[in-house]
């Protein structure tokens, strides 16, 4: 299967109005699935109506918070945990959820008629939609005005943005189907076309895409198809009490029943043949969209296979007979989802499996970069600990007032035999979601970090590891170490593990930019972009669990031998896991 992008329709199709350079993939039917690539301006249309209900909710969500009776105890403790996991959720997790459940569309796009694909036009996956959303923070830069990624968009062939490229995805125009010409062609049968059926294509696309467009784009694409079209016998062109808008609008209606009309009787007799088994097909695919062919019976199985063949030499008929472009267009996405359901991932995607096996198969077949990563954390921190320990005086410099305070109230705590933070347990489930997505974030950015040469992550690992190392100094220095271990040892060995292998995603990408070998970049990314959302989803995962036990079992006042065992037999089973995790189903599986 292959992708190449062209700028104009291929000999005998519509005219363009437009400049948005179309996709074409030759599928291994024969058959060329085309697609229009999306452009800056209608994809930032898009983001500009996804940005504004994130905005819209998050006010909302805000203003109930405000407003609501104050909740006393454990429930409003659950409830103000609930508040900050559903705001992080939906400032980091809305682009990625939509993508990932509607196909490739979020409100904006479903607004504006765009989708997300993957380049070689399959439906993206779960690991495409997430790659292309984490890195939305690089193409949002500077400063969240979206330079950058406006910018790339504009000067790339494909109008890809960072998380495109990383993610192997375009945006492309997913325009919804009119009743074909051809079925009322065989109820009725008008007079005459007044346009050519490149004129008609003309205007056909204009009315399109008319809704998408600003009221200055409309006038302007409005005058160029009445350039197009030019002086019509019988058509009142009179702009003197009607808009240019109007007058296409009503001319489009009537031409619509005429160039029907004018159809030639072999693309009207493939309709009036076909239409049954059309619907037929629609309907399985309507079942295969969500489970693929595995839901089918061995008959069913057949019957689709049977009737994706007939759609598809279906549409090359449609293409020699010069059938109606609005049949031609219906045609080519039924093929396109036949297409995507037949050759989409057919890896098990269930969470249970990749987490038994999954996760930690990506950790061991990235040890190298694993092992980069913990050094840019560690082989700092052990450096800045070893500054500030033969010189106090530097603390303060390295790991600011507020920790040095901290230290020299730990090792007054200690000495009263009290815990480095107590934290109420009402306030528990709060302070454990606040944590949480506090490292959830950080997580996320050491991966986007990758996108600017890997100098990103690099950057967050080593102040990571200078804050660590100067914290535990200043602490050791003060003699209130032991508080502090006791505090971080039950979740710093899966916290620490996590941050490690997002970072290890981030210098993934930053590699493949880099020394992308013989391949192009663009080949590169694709080519670990598996490895990259594995590292990533297992990060997550380990620190959604270390955050449960910072905000529950790390605050707690259970007595510090019992932290202590906690921490390291966790820190055995996470160490057993990854190296074991997912070995005996490598063994069964059967050979190519």
């Amino acid at each position: 299967m292959t992708g190449t992008t062209k700028t104009s329709a291929p000999p005998g199709q519509r005219l363009t109005i437009d400049r948005d350079p179309r996709l074409e993939v030759d599928t291994p039917e024969h058959i060329t699935l085309a697609f229009d690539l999306a452009g800056p301006g209608s994809r930032a249309m898009a983001a500009m109506i996804d940005y504004g209900l994130i905005a819209s909710t998050l006010i909302a969500l805000g203003l109930v918070v405000a407003l609501a009776p104050a909740i006393e105890g454990a429930v409003g403790g659950v409830s103000a945990a609930t508040w900050t996991f559903l705001a992080f959720l939906l400032q980091s997790g809305y682009f990625f959820t939509c993508e990932w459940i509607w196909r490739g569309r979020t409100v904006g796009k479903r607004a504006i008629g765009l989708r997300v694909v993957s380049d070689d036009g399959t439906p993206i996956d779960i690991e495409a939609a997430a790659l292309r959303n984490v890195l939305r923070v690089i193409d949002l830069q500077p400063g969240f005005t979206g330079i950058l990624g406006l910018g790339l968009m504009a000067g790339q062939r494909r109008s890809q943005r960072v998380g495109d490229l990383v993610a192997g995805t375009i945006v492309v125009r997913d325009l919804v189907t009119d009743e074909v010409p051809e079925s009322a062609a065989t109820a009725t049968l008008e007079g005459r076309a007044l346009l050519t059926p490149d004129q008609f294509g003309v205007l056909d696309q204009y009315i399109e895409r008319r809704t998408t467009l600003t009221e200055t784009a409309r006038r302007r694409i409005a005058a160029r198809v009445f350039e197009v079209l030019g002086p019509l016998r019988g058509v009142n062109q009179d702009l003197r009490e009607r808009s240019m808008d109007d007058i296409l609008g009503e001319l489009h209606a009537a031409e619509s029943r005429r160039q029907a009309s004018g159809l030639n009787r072999q693309s009207i007799r493939l309709f009036a043949e076909r239409r049954e088994a059309w619907s037929e097909f629609d309907a399985l695919v309507g079942r295969a969209r969500d489970r693929g062919l595995r839901g089918f019976s061995p008959l069913e199985v057949e019957r689709f296979t049977q009737l994706y063949r007939e759609v598809t030499a279906d549409l090359a008929r449609a293409r020699t007979y010069g059938a109606s472009l609005r049949l031609q267009l219906a045609l080519d996405r039924r093929v396109t989802a036949g297409h995507n359901i037949f050759y989409r991932d057919r890896r098990d995607s269930r969470a249970w499996t990749w987490v038994r096996g999954g996760l930690p198969r990506a950790v061991r077949a990235n040890l190298g970069y694993v092992a980069l990563a913990a050094g840019l954390l560690f082989i700092p921190a052990g450096i800045i600990y070893g500054v500030v320990r033969a010189d106090p005086a530097k603390g303060p410099e390295w790991a600011g007032p507020v920790m040095t305070e901290r230290a020299e109230r730990g090792a007054i705590q200690l000495a009263e035999g009290g815990s480095y933070f107590e934290v109420p347990a009402t306030t528990m489930p709060l302070f454990g979601a606040q944590i949480t997505t506090n490292n959830l974030r950080v997580a996320l950015t050491a991966v986007a970090g990758g996108a600017l040469a890997g100098l990103g992550t690099v950057a967050l690992l080593i102040l990571n590891g200078v804050h660590l190392g100067s914290a535990f100094a200043v602490f050791d220095n003060a003699g209130a170490g032991p508080i502090l271990w006791e505090w971080v040892l039950p979740h710093g060995v899966i916290e620490l593990t996590a941050i490690v292998l997002a970072g290890a995603a981030g210098l993934l990408i930053g590699g493949a930019l880099l020394n992308p070998g013989r391949r192009t970049r663009g080949d590169a990314l694709r080519l670990r972009s598996s490895a990259v959302a594995g590292l990533m989803a297992a990060a997550l995962f380990l620190l959604v669990i270390a955050g449960l036990i910072e905000g529950y079992i790390s605050p707690s006042t259970l007595p510090t031998p019992i932290k202590m065992t906690f921490s390291a037999v966790f820190a055995g089973i996470l160490l057993l896991y990854l190296w074991t995790g997912g070995r005996d189903e490598v063994r069964e599986a059967p050979s190519p």
